[in-house]
């Protein structure tokens, strides 16, 4: 919980203490389809910031700029590759150094495509060599990034 805390407190420049307590006590204030956004005010610095989760799952947040797939507690991630609708799968990707450190994905290049499409593939490895594997209905994501990068989220 630390490690995925310590990642969104980078993502919002907020204190990990606030980022914890903060979702469970988070205001939502738009559900788009499979997408709920919670507005999250940091204790300490009275800052307003917003986060998108997926079907109630916090391991998939959606802020500005990128989309973060947690596998903490999985063995961390070592590689994978996206598939968007139903163009080809991308290329292989070696988890980035904060990847590996956080354990999770961290999509921002292909954020554009994403917040536009209607499935998202995920597949690869963990550090431990385990499967990873998700299949992502992306209805309501267009919408809800509008909400978490629009005026109520900063």
């Amino acid at each position: 919980m630390l490690k995925w805390c310590l990642a969104t407190a980078l993502v919002f420049g907020t204190s990990v203490a606030a980022i914890a307590q903060s979702l469970g006590k988070a205001s939502v204030i738009a559900i788009e389809a499979n997408w709920r956004v919670l507005q999250i005010k940091d204790a300490m610095t009275d800052k307003v910031s917003c986060v998108a989760i997926y079907k109630d799952n916090h391991d998939i947040q959606l802020s500005p700029g990128t989309l973060y797939i947690s596998y903490k507690g999985r063995g961390g991630v070592a590689s994978y590759s996206i598939r968007v609708d139903d163009a080809p799968a991308g290329e292989l990707h070696l988890a980035s150094k904060a990847e590996e450190n956080l354990s999770m994905i961290i999509i921002e290049k292909e954020l554009p495509k994403i917040t536009t499409a209607k499935r998202l593939r995920v597949s690869g490895l963990t550090v431990l060599k385990t499967l990873i594997s998700e299949d992502l209905d992306l209805n309501g994501i267009g919408e809800a990034y509008a909400v978490v990068t629009g005026p109520q989220c900063r």
